[in-house]
């Protein structure tokens, strides 16, 4: 099997998409993984702006089947045979997404990877609604079985206890299920966040040019990070 297809997804705006896409970089970087980053959110690109000169970046729109296909095809190139795709994915599930998820699941045997989404949640009732609609379209593909979906609580959010809408929900149910397991996301202080954001740092860079009392809270959270991820690092990042 290549490399699995990271996506990070979840409701639009504040359910931790971008720093959740951010973190997994930060780590497989660490680790000296060949990593390629698709930035799906083209009129925001935070992710996008801060690591385009540290790996391989590409915009791609996934708001239709289209976009989709350039996707899929970017996924089959041979020059990127072992790397590693990490999508920082916009929060769109129309029918042009509906058809274009379908497309890429098609394409996962020839492709010999697995898609590991990571969906991001906010204790809001839309982001869980969403998570819902996804995975139904996901069960509706017959490769769905290369598919694994992991519901991530932002603890900036509030504690895991607070989840409650999610942890009573029958989607929680259904993840179950499937094998799958909730993570549970780190927060990361909104002084050392919000200066990563504005300057468009890599987690890196931000680790090593903050103030000493930031650097501290980025090692810190990196570890955090890596703990909470664990399984699935030890499993699924090639």
């Amino acid at each position: 099997m290549n490399p699995a297809i990271i996506l990070f997804s979840g409701n639009k705006g504040g359910s931790g998409k971008s720093i959740g896409t951010m973190a997994y970089l930060d780590m497989l970087l660490q680790l000296e993984k060949n990593v390629c980053l698709v930035e799906t959110d083209i009129s925001g690109r935070d992710v996008g702006c801060a690591y385009e000169k540290t790996v391989p970046t590409e915009d791609i729109a996934l708001d239709d089947n289209n976009g989709y296909v350039q996707f899929t095809n970017l996924l089959g190139k041979e020059e990127y045979e072992n790397t590693s795709f990490v999508v920082n994915g916009a929060a769109r599930l129309n029918e042009g997404a509906k058809e274009g998820i379908d497309t890429l699941l098609n394409a996962l045997p020839e492709l010999k990877r697995e898609l590991i989404v990571f969906w991001m949640l906010n204790r809001q009732r839309p982001s869980l609604e969403m998570l819902r609609i996804f995975l139904d379209m996901i069960e509706e593909n017959e490769n769905s079985y290369m598919v694994k979906i992991y519901a991530v609580k932002n603890l900036y959010c509030g504690a895991s206890e607070k989840f409650v809408l999610f942890d009573q929900s029958k989607t929680a149910k259904k993840l179950k299920e499937r094998g799958s397991k909730v993570v549970e996301f780190p927060e990361l202080a909104d002084l050392v966040a919000d200066e990563i954001v504005n300057t468009k740092q890599t987690i890196q860079v931000a680790s090593e040019v903050q103030t000493i009392g930031n650097r501290g809270e980025i090692a810190s959270w990196r570890k955090k990070v890596r703990k909470a991820f664990k399984e699935v690092m030890s499993e699924y990042s090639g």
